[in-house]
């Protein structure tokens, strides 16, 4: 009987060692897979690279911009000061003439150029036909031979002609014109490092033919790292615009700059070496496109470049118009800064090395096998204490590499590998009835966190739902589900814990018209409060005065520049119902509307300004006819925020058959704006439509 329960103990013991050998080798494959994977990518960019790169600017071993690199941005400033958010031809001309006086070593445009009002003096308009004039505005661009002018390309993704197809040659950009040294190989890494691409190449207008030196590539791939070369139906390589900052770019057994290989990642792209926005900002190397271009009108000498510098001139640096490239390990980065920071690279030869797929997968499994070693010779507190130790050596070591050596390693998924190893092992060693004892507690300590964490919900909900009945005695109407015509409006609000800028209007204007408005002033406390009072008031005297809905808009976004000094912005909506079915509907700077019928559901965003920003403000209007059983509703940005919750909202929506009552609509915004929203007040407005008139209510109180 021994000999049989003694066979049954090493049998299981056999078995228990099989499966957790096969867990241990689940879990490494399984990292080891995921390496060259969209997942790991995220993992890196968003939580390895950014601790990465903020110790090393905590270290203060930030590599400091070159003095060479000079950006000029086309910002707000600029704008203002030239009244449009663009350059006229003239202007360009003077601008590229005066810093070409300087001698640079290159001036970089970052942008597509397209046709640019002619003149900058008040006969442009008489003059905007003149082919003379553009002519020889068009010659003196030809002119300047101080300094190469580069300008941007886009290859696009639909297969049509070149919008110029005498600009490409072969001696500028065909492959064999980039070859140099060991040709062979040179072709053999374009052809496994630089994929072809097709499509329609987009070029700067035809009437700048001749003006440039060289087009470059725009593009910016993956969270911010670029493709330095683009590979065109195997016939021509165009660099990224970046790159015509070296003296020689060349491609031999990889991609050589000044002589100096650049390390690239299995993508074939470029790491960019980021840098803190404040580094730019607070430098001499960037600076406002204003001052250059009042010296170039003035025809006086141009003080902020040097002989040898590069310049990057920036179109895109203005509210509204900048190109923001998001997940960033210093957060979203313009794409004019993201160019900068490559050229600098070039300049410095600075240029970081990351470990390629198969080194980190090769660290992965001795990782693991290390944790599993530390698990099998140690005991409990032994295991934990080295297993801290090690996985913190490597994690300075890794960041050591960084910062001083430029060298970029991947730290996650290596300790995942060490702790998630040494674990298997750890428990396979301490497994028995102490184990089982253990899963019990914790089951038991989970149970009891759960009843925490509910209670926990239930008292915040109250002190919530106490505070929300204050403020909605003062901000909603009395009855916050109306009927008007074949229409029935609802209205939600739910506050934040303290208070907020929502507010809601009713605006009832006779027996044949029925205006609502909602609103959300950015702020909070008493600094958003107070505005909210001055707001309804100004509605108040709006409808004495019977305004029309524009006019009433214009004059509230008047109201509040006037009052408060562009330092409070407010975003509305609004609409105006008609008892014949008919709706108006009108945006200033909100989310929109969102309109459900038996078909798909829309967004009609109705893009326009906020009130308070600007005098010349834009007021979007649409005016639809709501079908019977129809639904249109909006609400503040206080549910969530960006394209992303919006598309999600509507796919929820379109899988609805029926449509959402008040209570319904409010909890499916509450669940999936959860991930995409700040804590701010809640407001929402929902109007049904039916096919015949709906019993009135009394009216309500605004």
């Amino acid at each position: 009987m021994a000999t049989i329960t003694e066979k049954n103990e090493n049998k299981h013991r056999r078995d228990s060692q099989r499966l957790f050998a096969l867990i241990w080798v689940f879990w490494v494959l399984l990292l080891v897979l995921i390496t060259p994977t969209v997942v790991h990518e995220s993992i890196r960019n968003s939580i390895s690279d950014p601790v990465l790169f903020r110790v090393r600017h905590l270290l203060q071993k930030t590599p400091p911009l070159s003095p060479h690199l000079k950006i000029i941005a086309l910002d707000d400033k600029t704008k203002d000061f030239l009244k449009k958010p663009e350059l006229t031809m003239e202007d360009l001309t003077l601008l590229l003439e005066n810093i070409a006086r300087r001698k640079p070593k290159a001036i970089l445009i970052d942008a597509l150029l397209g046709t640019l009002p002619l003149l900058s003096r008040d006969d442009e308009r008489l003059s905007r036909d003149d082919e003379s004039a553009r002519e020889k505005l068009n010659a003196r661009l030809r002119a300047i031979t101080d300094a190469p002018i580069y300008t941007g390309l886009s290859i696009g993704e639909v297969d049509s002609n070149l919008r110029s197809p005498d600009l490409f040659t072969d001696d500028k950009y065909g492959i064999e014109s980039m070859l140099e040294g060991d040709r062979e190989a040179g072709r053999r890494f374009i052809k496994k490092s630089v994929l072809p691409r097709t499509g329609n190449i987009t070029v700067y207008d035809p009437a700048y033919e001749g003006s440039f030196t060289k087009v470059g590539h725009l593009g910016i791939e993956r969270y911010g790292a670029i493709i330095p070369l683009l590979n065109y139906k195997d016939k021509y390589i165009f660099p990224h615009i970046s790159l015509y900052a070296a003296d020689r770019i060349a491609v031999e057994d990889g991609l050589v700059i000044n002589g100096v290989p650049v390390p690239l990642d299995e993508n074939g792209s470029i790491s960019v070496n980021y840098r803190p926005l404040n580094m730019y900002y607070e430098s001499n190397n960037m600076r406002s496109l204003r001052l250059p271009l009042i010296r170039a009108r003035q025809h006086q000498e141009e003080t902020g470049v040097e002989p040898g510098d590069v310049v990057i001139i920036v179109y895109n640096f203005f509210t509204g118009a900048t190109d923001f490239i998001e997940g960033t390990p210093f957060g979203d980065m313009p794409g004019g800064v993201i160019v900068s920071t490559v050229v600098d690279s070039v300049l410095q030869n600075n240029w970081l090395r990351p470990m390629d797929y198969q080194g980190l997968q090769v660290l992965i499994v001795i990782m693991g096998m290390l944790g599993s070693l530390i698990a099998r010779k140690t005991g409990p507190v032994q295991f934990w204490g080295i297993l801290i130790l090690l996985g913190g050596a490597y994690f300075l070591l890794v960041n050591y590499l960084f910062s001083y050596q430029n060298i970029l390693i991947s730290w996650i998924l290596p300790l995942a590998g060490l702790i998630g190893g040494g674990t298997v092992q750890y428990i396979y060693n301490r497994l028995g009835t102490e184990w089982k004892a253990i899963a019990l507690e914790n089951q038991y300590l989970h149970e009891r966190a759960l009843r925490l964490e509910e209670e926990k919900s239930k008292i915040q909900l109250a002190e919530r739902l106490n505070l929300g009945r204050a403020v909605q005695e003062i901000l909603l109407p009395s009855h916050k589900e109306q009927g008007f015509g074949p229409f029935r409006f609802s209205m939600s609000y739910i506050p934040a814990q303290e208070m907020s800028g929502d507010w809601i209007y009713l605006w009832g204007k006779g027996e044949g018209e029925r205006r609502i408005l909602l609103g959300d002033v950015v702020g909070k406390g008493p600094s958003a409060a107070i505005p909210v009072a001055v707001i309804i008031g100004i509605l108040g005297e709006c409808e004495r005065l019977n305004m029309p809905m524009t006019d009433t808009l214009q004059r509230l976004n008047q109201r509040i520049i006037e009052l408060f000094d562009r330092q409070i912005t407010c975003s509305c909506t609004a609409i105006v119902l008609h008892e014949k079915g008919r709706a108006e509907i009108f945006n200033a700077g909100s989310p929109g509307w969102i309109l459900k019928g038996r078909e798909k559901s829309r967004h009609i965003p109705l893009r326009s300004s906020a009130l308070g920003m600007t005098s010349t403000a834009l007021f979007v209007s649409e005016e639809i006819h709501l079908k019977e059983s129809t639904l249109l509703f909006t609400f503040t940005d206080g549910y969530m925020e960006g394209g992303r919750a919006l598309r999600r909202l509507i796919q929820k929506i379109d899988q609805i058959d029926e449509l959402p009552q008040l209570e319904t609509l409010t909890t499916m915004l509450d669940e999936i704006g959860k991930d995409f929203r700040l804590e701010d007040d809640r407001s929402l407005l929902m109007v049904h439509a039916y096919g015949t008139a709906q019993k009135k209510t009394e009216p309500a109180a605004s």
